[in-house]
Protein backbone atom coordinates (compact mmCIF):
# COMPACT_ATOMS: atom_id res chain seq x y z
CA UNK A 1 0.00 0.00 0.00
CA UNK A 2 1.18 3.22 -1.27
CA UNK A 3 0.93 6.78 1.87
CA UNK A 4 -1.20 8.12 -0.56
CA UNK A 5 -3.99 5.26 -0.46
CA UNK A 6 -3.49 5.00 3.21
CA UNK A 7 -4.29 8.56 3.70
CA UNK A 8 -7.66 8.04 1.90
CA UNK A 9 -8.48 5.54 3.90
CA UNK A 10 -8.05 7.57 7.13
CA UNK A 11 -10.08 10.84 5.76
CA UNK A 12 -12.87 8.19 4.92
CA UNK A 13 -12.72 6.72 7.73
CA UNK A 14 -12.89 10.02 9.62
CA UNK A 15 -15.47 11.10 7.31
CA UNK A 16 -17.69 8.38 8.29
CA UNK A 17 -17.27 9.04 11.97
CA UNK A 18 -18.72 12.21 10.97
CA UNK A 19 -21.43 11.91 9.04
CA UNK A 20 -22.58 8.94 11.86
CA UNK A 21 -21.69 11.78 14.98
CA UNK A 22 -23.94 14.22 12.53
CA UNK A 23 -26.82 11.22 12.21
CA UNK A 24 -26.36 11.04 15.95
CA UNK A 25 -27.15 14.06 16.90
CA UNK A 26 -29.83 14.54 14.29
CA UNK A 27 -31.86 11.50 15.93
CA UNK A 28 -31.48 12.63 19.29
CA UNK A 29 -32.83 16.06 19.09
CA UNK A 30 -35.66 14.13 17.05
CA UNK A 31 -35.91 11.93 20.19
CA UNK A 32 -36.17 15.20 22.78
CA UNK A 33 -38.61 17.10 20.38
CA UNK A 34 -40.82 14.20 20.37
CA UNK A 35 -40.33 13.80 24.77
CA UNK A 36 -42.45 17.06 24.71
CA UNK A 37 -45.26 15.49 22.73
CA UNK A 38 -47.36 13.54 24.70
CA UNK A 39 -48.02 10.09 23.91
CA UNK A 40 -51.23 8.73 21.55
CA UNK A 41 -53.42 8.09 24.61
CA UNK A 42 -53.26 11.01 26.04
CA UNK A 43 -53.49 13.10 23.08
CA UNK A 44 -56.62 16.21 23.98
CA UNK A 45 -55.80 15.39 27.38
CA UNK A 46 -54.42 18.05 29.33
CA UNK A 47 -52.40 17.13 32.65
CA UNK A 48 -52.16 19.76 34.94
CA UNK A 49 -50.85 20.24 38.58
CA UNK A 50 -52.33 21.98 41.40
CA UNK A 51 -50.51 24.93 40.95
CA UNK A 52 -50.99 24.83 36.97
CA UNK A 53 -54.89 24.48 37.59
CA UNK A 54 -54.59 27.94 40.33
CA UNK A 55 -52.90 29.68 37.80
CA UNK A 56 -55.22 29.11 34.84
CA UNK A 57 -57.98 29.80 36.73
CA UNK A 58 -61.03 27.66 37.15
CA UNK A 59 -61.84 27.68 33.31
CA UNK A 60 -58.64 26.08 32.84
CA UNK A 61 -57.48 28.75 29.67
CA UNK A 62 -54.28 29.85 29.89
CA UNK A 63 -53.16 32.95 30.79
CA UNK A 64 -51.52 35.24 28.44
CA UNK A 65 -48.06 36.23 27.98
CA UNK A 66 -44.51 34.60 28.60
CA UNK A 67 -43.46 33.63 31.55
CA UNK A 68 -39.87 34.34 32.61
CA UNK A 69 -37.88 33.58 35.73
CA UNK A 70 -36.24 36.40 37.11
CA UNK A 71 -33.82 36.85 40.39
CA UNK A 72 -34.60 38.54 43.25
CA UNK A 73 -32.59 41.54 43.98
CA UNK A 74 -30.34 39.52 46.69
CA UNK A 75 -29.86 36.73 43.91
CA UNK A 76 -28.90 38.97 41.24
CA UNK A 77 -26.50 40.72 43.48
CA UNK A 78 -24.87 37.54 44.27
CA UNK A 79 -24.14 36.41 40.87
CA UNK A 80 -23.18 39.72 39.21
CA UNK A 81 -20.57 40.06 42.35
CA UNK A 82 -19.09 36.47 41.14
CA UNK A 83 -18.76 37.89 37.68
CA UNK A 84 -17.29 40.98 38.95
CA UNK A 85 -14.91 38.70 41.16
CA UNK A 86 -14.34 36.72 38.11
CA UNK A 87 -13.78 39.13 35.08
CA UNK A 88 -13.22 42.84 36.12
CA UNK A 89 -11.51 42.56 39.73
CA UNK A 90 -7.99 41.89 38.02
CA UNK A 91 -7.93 45.65 36.64
CA UNK A 92 -10.64 47.45 38.98
CA UNK A 93 -9.73 45.93 42.22
CA UNK A 94 -11.80 44.09 44.84
CA UNK A 95 -13.66 47.43 45.77
CA UNK A 96 -13.40 49.47 42.74
CA UNK A 97 -10.80 52.25 43.05
CA UNK A 98 -8.63 50.29 40.52
CA UNK A 99 -5.67 48.02 40.67
CA UNK A 100 -2.13 51.14 41.08
CA UNK A 101 -0.25 49.97 38.21
CA UNK A 102 -2.75 50.14 35.44
CA UNK A 103 -3.03 53.22 33.88
CA UNK A 104 -6.40 55.53 33.47
CA UNK A 105 -9.01 52.96 35.32
CA UNK A 106 -12.09 54.84 36.79
CA UNK A 107 -12.17 54.31 40.31
CA UNK A 108 -15.87 53.44 40.73
CA UNK A 109 -15.99 54.94 44.35
CA UNK A 110 -15.49 58.46 43.09
CA UNK A 111 -18.69 60.29 42.79
CA UNK A 112 -17.85 62.00 40.45
CA UNK A 113 -17.23 59.50 38.00
CA UNK A 114 -20.59 57.79 39.02
CA UNK A 115 -22.48 61.10 38.24
CA UNK A 116 -20.62 61.27 34.79
CA UNK A 117 -21.64 57.91 33.31
CA UNK A 118 -25.42 56.73 33.00
CA UNK A 119 -26.65 53.21 33.57
CA UNK A 120 -26.76 53.07 29.26
CA UNK A 121 -23.42 54.47 29.08
CA UNK A 122 -21.75 51.58 31.23
CA UNK A 123 -23.91 48.56 29.97
CA UNK A 124 -22.42 50.23 26.59
CA UNK A 125 -19.15 50.08 27.92
CA UNK A 126 -19.52 46.80 29.41
CA UNK A 127 -20.60 45.22 25.91
CA UNK A 128 -18.07 46.91 23.91
CA UNK A 129 -14.65 47.38 25.83
CA UNK A 130 -12.32 50.09 25.98
CA UNK A 131 -10.09 50.71 23.24
CA UNK A 132 -7.29 48.65 23.59
CA UNK A 133 -6.86 47.81 27.60
CA UNK A 134 -10.54 46.88 28.29
CA UNK A 135 -11.83 43.98 26.32
CA UNK A 136 -15.77 43.71 25.22
CA UNK A 137 -17.67 41.53 27.11
CA UNK A 138 -20.71 40.82 24.61
CA UNK A 139 -19.85 37.27 24.22
CA UNK A 140 -19.76 36.92 28.08
CA UNK A 141 -22.13 38.55 29.24
CA UNK A 142 -25.68 39.13 28.24
CA UNK A 143 -27.30 42.98 27.56
CA UNK A 144 -28.86 42.45 30.90
CA UNK A 145 -26.19 40.97 32.79
CA UNK A 146 -24.01 44.50 31.83
CA UNK A 147 -27.05 46.27 32.79
CA UNK A 148 -27.31 44.79 35.99
CA UNK A 149 -23.32 45.37 36.20
CA UNK A 150 -23.90 48.86 35.81
CA UNK A 151 -26.33 48.84 39.10
CA UNK A 152 -23.65 46.58 40.88
CA UNK A 153 -20.71 49.44 40.11
CA UNK A 154 -23.43 51.79 41.19
CA UNK A 155 -23.60 50.28 44.75
CA UNK A 156 -19.69 50.67 44.98
CA UNK A 157 -19.69 54.42 45.83
CA UNK A 158 -22.17 54.05 48.79
CA UNK A 159 -20.29 51.13 50.41
CA UNK A 160 -17.79 52.83 50.50
CA UNK A 161 -18.80 56.33 51.97
CA UNK A 162 -17.88 57.45 55.71
CA UNK A 163 -19.76 56.06 58.14
CA UNK A 164 -22.33 59.00 59.07
CA UNK A 165 -22.85 59.73 62.88
CA UNK A 166 -26.13 59.20 64.52
CA UNK A 167 -28.84 61.85 65.25
CA UNK A 168 -28.32 62.43 69.32
CA UNK A 169 -25.19 60.38 69.61
CA UNK A 170 -22.83 61.65 72.59
CA UNK A 171 -20.03 63.65 71.85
Amino acid sequence: MTKQCCEKRGVRAVQKVTISLVLAGCLFALMLSDLSASPPWFRGKRLQCDDCRQATGPTGGDVGGAWYWMRSPEQEKTVIAGYYNRYCVRCHGVDGRGVWDIPHVPDFTNARWQASRSDEQLARIIQEGRGAVMPPFRGTLSLEESWAMGRYLRTLAVANEPARPTPGAAK
